[in-house]
């Protein structure tokens, strides 16, 4: 009974709130991967230097593409470039790390738009 009445109550979530949980939900999840790759002991000090360098080039790429200095599709290629190689050193080195990233690739491409 009382689950039937909280669900009676309680009000709908708003469009603006669901954009708003979506949003910290996706940060979450980047956030979470960032820490992991920053954790992993099967990664070296230079593959994780490596992993900042290209995606400090994403991360580039997103503003420019936001500016309108570069088409999506060029986006996209950085991006891909980037997470494919990540893919491949991470599968070798730490398979848990890399189920991670493949849960959250579409979450990081939503995000390189959003920048």
């Amino acid at each position: 009974m009382a689950l039937i009445l909280a669900l009676v109550v309680t009000r709908p979530v708003t469009a603006g709130e669901h954009v708003a949980q979506e949003r910290t939900s996706e940060a979450a999840i980047a956030s979470s991967l960032k820490t992991a790759i920053r954790q992993s002991d099967q990664l070296s000090l230079f593959t994780k230097l490596s992993i900042k360098h290209r995606f400090d080039k994403v991360t580039t790429a997103a503003k420019r593409f936001k500016r309108g200095e570069m088409p999506e599709y060029n986006l996209k290629v950085v991006f891909e470039t980037a997470i494919t190689w990540l893919e491949g050193v991470v599968a070798e080195d730490d398979p848990k790390l890399h189920l991670q990233l493949v849960e959250a690739r579409p979450v990081l491409w939503r995000l390189a738009l959003k920048r």
